[in-house]
């Protein structure tokens, strides 16, 4: 998926091509979404994703790396970082 804010996501299907496809990298948690719509629609609910694995919360003097023609990242899963 794309880079988004941490927050709840309702699953759509512009979410789901995207996943498939792997538009933005391949990552076992992409199956997720896939897997939730896919029960969504069996049983008639709806489906969501919270702070995916693309949460980019990052300031952007975290981005620069010291080469203008490249910056960091966000790609980590925001619920298994520790700060201690």
């Amino acid at each position: 998926m794309r880079t988004l804010v941490g927050g709840t996501y309702y699953v759509k299907h512009k979410m789901l091509e995207d996943l498939k496809a792997s538009r933005y990298g391949e990552h076992a948690l992409n199956l997720g979404a896939i897997i939730a719509f896919g029960l969504s629609e069996k049983y008639g609910k709806k489906a969501y994703v919270v702070n995916p694995v693309v949460v980019d919360e990052l300031m952007d003097i975290s981005r620069i790396t010291g080469l203008p023609e490249m910056q960091n990242v966000s790609i980590f899963h925001t619920l298994i970082v520790s700060y201690f």
